[in-house]
Parts: C-alpha cells; sequence; structure tokens
C-alpha cells in the first residue's frame, strides 16, 4: 500500500514490502522503514525514526528529521544533494542550550548541519557557535563535536572538507 502525505499530527508506523510515503510533513512522521519500503521526501519539520535493513529515504530537505540509519538501509539526498559514504547521516545529542539533536549530513558538496532551526555548511555552523556562544561550556561542547564530525568526514573517504 501506499500513503500520499503525512501532515501534521499524522503518523504512520511501518513502511515495508513494497509500500511507500510520498511525503512527510512537519508535524507529520514514520516510524520505521524496512526492506522494500520507501519514503520519497522529508520535508521541514518532518520525521522518520529509523531506515534499516533495505529501506530508503530518497531526500530529506533541510529542517527534515531522520533520526537512525542502519543495517542497511540508506538516505539518498539531503537538501537533494546525493549523500556520500557509509554513513550518510549522524546524530549527536542531546547538546547546546536548548538540549537539541545536531545532525550532521555527509554529501558530495561537503558536511552539511542541521541542529534546530539552523541548517548550513560546517564552517558556516563553527562560526556560528563561536558568535553565539563565544567559548562558554555550550560553545565547548558543539566544538567537540565539529572535532568528530570533521574525524568522521575524513575516514568516510568520499566526503570534501567543509
Amino acid at each position: 500500500g501506499s500513503v500520499n502525505v503525512v501532515r501534521a499530527g499524522g503518523s504512520v508506523n511501518e513502511v515495508r514490502d513494497g509500500g511507500s510515503v510520498n511525503e512527510v510533513w512537519a508535524g507529520g512522521s514514520v516510524n520505521e522503514v524496512w526492506a522494500g519500503g520507501s519514503v520519497n521526501e522529508v520535508r521541514d519539520g518532518g520525521s522518520v525514526n529509523e531506515v534499516r535493513d533495505g529501506g530508503s529515504v530518497n531526500v530529506v530537505w533541510a529542517g527534515g528529521s531522520v533520526n537512525e540509519v542502519r543495517d542497511g538501509g540508506s538516505v539518498k539526498k539531503y537538501n537533494n544533494l546525493p549523500t556520500t559514504g557509509y554513513m550518510p547521516v549522524v546524530n549527536i545529542g542531546p547538546i547546546g542550550s536548548r538540549g537539541g539533536k545536531l545532525k550532521a549530513w555527509f554529501t558530495e558538496k561537503g558536511v552539511f548541519i542541521s541542529c534546530g532551526c539552523w541548517h548550513g555548511s560546517l564552517d558556516d555552523f563553527e562560526a556560528r557557535v563561536s558568535e553565539v556562544h563565544n567559548g562558554n561550556a555550550h560553545g565547548q561542547a558543539y566544538a567537540a563535536a565539529v572535532t568528530m564530525i570533521r574525524a568522521m568526514a575524513a575516514i568516510g573517504g568520499k566526503v570534501a572538507a567543509g
């Protein structure tokens, strides 16, 4: 079966065995995408909890969220940029003054960060942290996360610096 759009307050528990969801919008959620299941687009405010065992997500737009990719699951693009490496997205958190999640997306055009409502390149994120937190404890935690993300990008091999 298929679902066209999951909107605010709507949810889908599992997508598998040829099932598909076309779009997940703000406030909508999909819990698990399994083998043979697919989600076409996760838009700003939409979320997918797990992609596993051959399940796939085509595009996650800035502000969209995928919590976990494992066991052969895939996310093909972030903000319409092809993802690279064996780990297309890494979640770090809770972190920062809001106790939120920092998501690092590894793409052909470099590393992009999604943190709360902020989205941009890893370099721009690092500059923003310096501007906002000016070396305080939250800034130090973010700086440690940036160091880890850069190391992970280097291990991935295919990911451009930045």
